[in-house]
């Protein structure tokens, strides 16, 4: 019975002395830690280089260790021909002199050691006092207030002068519409005479023609020629128009009209017909049109040759 007890402590004896053994082959040849300077909350790392029995087998923990104020994120092995490389990456979370956790491989186990943690405070542990910032705007908050701004700014201006360029671009339309009430009102007149010239008697020709050439001059000239005769209308219209020709020919309409009214001349289609076309070339001179864009209706409209009223015409009107 005592030799059993003897043999038993002495293979535990045997045992323990042979696990120191093997703990003991590790060399240790390098221990570094970068970066050198460790803040708290910065991530480093460990690397050891170590010589370990050949046979040697390194089993990476899962999960890794881990203490109250270290947290370990990775471990690697390299093996570079005897000897072999361990690569631990942590972050510490106190400042001064901590432990690393140790890491058992299986076979090996490896003391990691120690590690000076630096905190992120400047010498004496306390920070500047910087004055109270006010809340951060979003990004392009700035650009959009700015832009609200000028248009609050300038939408009340730039209403303001849209407003008026409108009412005057409305009044001055409606200026220009009032002012060519008369050459519409004469052109109007004229399609009709146009349209109706083969029907009209050369008395109601002459009437329907000066009644209205005395309300168009008399809008447009700014005289009163409804009154003014045939024999008073070169004075009543003197220096308003500009063409001297122009006035000569309208006043032997005038007297043509005042022979066939009055007296009972004749007064054929064609010679009507040119004073149509004549009184037409007279409103373009007036309203300074090219007489074509005035007259070419009548000759459209009848589909006769346009023949001039010519200088000799102009003596025979007057004659008769």
């Amino acid at each position: 019975m005592k030799r059993t007890g003897g043999f038993f402590i002495g293979f535990v004896f045997l045992l323990l002395t042979c696990q120191a053994i093997y703990a003991t082959d590790i060399v240790v040849l390098e221990r570094r830690i970068l970066p050198a300077s460790i803040r708290v909350g910065d991530p480093a790392e460990l690397r050891v280089r170590l010589i370990t029995p050949a046979d040697a087998d390194f089993q990476v923990p899962a999960p890794l260790p881990s203490t109250q104020w270290v947290d370990l994120s990775s471990v690697r092995i390299i093996d570079r021909d005897n000897e072999t490389e361990v690569v631990v990456g942590f972050t510490a979370f106190r400042t001064g002199v901590i432990s690393l956790p140790d890491i058992d491989f299986g076979s090996v186990s490896l003391s990691t050691g120690q590690v000076r943690v630096e905190s992120v405070l400047p010498e004496g542990g306390v920070a500047p006092v910087f004055p109270v910032r006010g809340p951060l705007f979003a990004p392009g908050s700035q650009v959009l207030l700015l832009v609200l701004i000028v248009l609050v700014t300038v939408a009340p201006f730039a209403a303001y002068r849209g407003v008026v360029f409108a009412s005057r671009r409305v009044r001055a339309i409606v200026l220009a519409w009032q002012d060519n009430r008369p050459y519409r009102r004469i052109m109007r007149v004229m399609r009709t005479m146009h349209t109706r010239f083969d029907a009209l008697e050369a008395r109601d020709f002459y009437i329907s023609l000066t009644d209205e050439a005395r309300l168009y001059l008399t809008g447009r000239l700014g005289v009163d020629v409804v009154a003014a005769t045939a024999t008073e209308l070169p004075l009543v219209i003197r220096g308003r128009i500009e063409d001297e020709d122009r006035a000569k020919q309208l006043e032997s309409i005038f007297k043509q009209a005042d022979l066939v009214k009055f007296a009972g001349a004749s007064s054929d289609k064609d010679k009507r017909f040119r004073h149509l076309i004549v009184f037409a070339e007279i409103v373009a001179s007036i309203e300074q049109k090219p007489p074509h864009k005035v007259a070419h209706r009548s000759q459209r409209v009848l589909r006769r040759g346009f023949i001039p009223l010519t200088g000799s015409d102009v003596e025979e009107t007057g004659a008769q």
